[in-house]
């Protein structure tokens, strides 16, 4: 089966083949076998090389959030034409800034303070979800200009719990 879609604005094509109970999958010039187990309707379990993968996945109305090992990306299906694809850069660019949860869950720490600088790959807040504590962590560098949310507080994925700053040089 091929599969393309949008990833941070960036078109990518997969390619996967159930072998037995695996699934070979091309992907960026790169082949990967890859054990896929359905945990729930919203977590997959992913094996690949002696290394396990849990992966939340929730389905919104522009695509999928997904969350991988504290890193998140929002997925979205590649049937917009170039133009599209380009006006929604600032959309993509507005909620790398704006920091939400990939589901709902529980602020257990946030390892932050507003109008303090924050760098690529920093844990910005930790969420409790579905009994696993997810690290959210920056994908710019800039300053955390405003928090929402304070440890303890429920979330839900359509409201930020923090607005960044992205760094202009």
């Amino acid at each position: 089966m091929e599969y393309e879609f949008i990833v941070d604005n960036e078109l990518k094509k997969l390619n996967m083949e159930q072998q037995g109970q695996s699934h070979s999958i091309h992907m960026d010039g790169h082949e990967y076998l890859a054990d896929i187990k359905s945990l729930s309707p919203h977590i997959i379990s992913i094996s690949i090389k002696d290394r396990m993968y849990k992966i939340f996945i929730v389905r919104s109305k522009e695509g999928f959030h997904i969350q991988c090992q504290g890193d998140s990306y929002f997925i979205q299906e590649s049937d917009q034409d170039e133009g599209e694809i380009q006006s929604s850069e600032e959309k993509s660019r507005k909620d790398m800034l704006n920091i939400k949860p990939t589901m709902p869950g529980k602020v257990i720490k946030i390892q932050v303070n507003e109008k303090e600088e924050i760098k690529v790959g920093q844990t910005l807040v930790i969420v409790e979800a579905m009994k696993m504590e997810n690290e959210i962590k920056s994908s710019i560098n800039g300053t955390v200009k405003k928090i929402f949310a304070a440890e303890g507080d429920l979330v839900d994925s359509d409201k930020p719990i923090m607005e960044l700053e992205e760094k202009t040089e």
